[in-house]
């Protein structure tokens, strides 16, 4: 189970019965990304169903991670690399999946989609707007990998898992 850090990892994998790895993975840090994915590629087993679950949603203030807005940098390019690396794995498995939670907050980005001219949000911030980029990208993302698995063993779907209040 992957989690911020170790030790929530940790508490998430003693929370389900079965065998289970915690492992450390910031989602806005592409190198704890890329360190996460070699740890899980070192492990050499097919990947049955890979989730991208994890994320921020709509913060009052603005933060960025390596020049880009905080949500799409977390919930978009953390996952895309995190998947992009992991996907042999997943094909390698008889039937495997990536699972990509979106939102149905992916209509709420600017006009025409996703400003790309505007990821640092140097030209405004609307944390709403933002995070329905954000979702908007995770919705491409699942649709491009679908069409790209075609032929494949493995599947890509992207789903609104509902409103979650945390």
């Amino acid at each position: 189970g992957l989690a911020r850090t170790s030790e929530k990892a940790r508490r998430a994998c003693d929370s389900v019965h079965g065998e289970t790895t915690p492992l450390a993975c910031e989602l806005s840090d592409l190198a704890s990304v890329r360190d996460c994915a070699n740890v899980i590629q070192g492990m050499g087993m097919p990947i049955d169903i890979l989730m991208t679950n994890a994320g921020i949603m709509a913060p009052r203030n603005l933060s960025l991670a390596n020049g880009v807005e905080m949500q799409f940098a977390t919930n978009h390019l953390g996952h895309f690399v995190l998947v992009h690396h992991l996907l042999d794995q997943v094909k390698r498995a008889p039937a495997g999946r990536v699972v990509i939670l979106s939102s149905a907050a992916h209509t709420m980005p600017v006009s025409g989609g996703i400003d790309f001219d505007n990821l640092d949000a140097s030209r405004g911030y609307g944390p709403w707007r933002f995070y329905g980029q954000s979702k908007l990208a995770n919705l491409l993302h699942a649709k491009e990998l679908a069409r790209r698995l075609e032929g494949s063993n493995a599947t890509a779907n992207a789903l609104h898992p509902g409103v979650i209040q945390t």
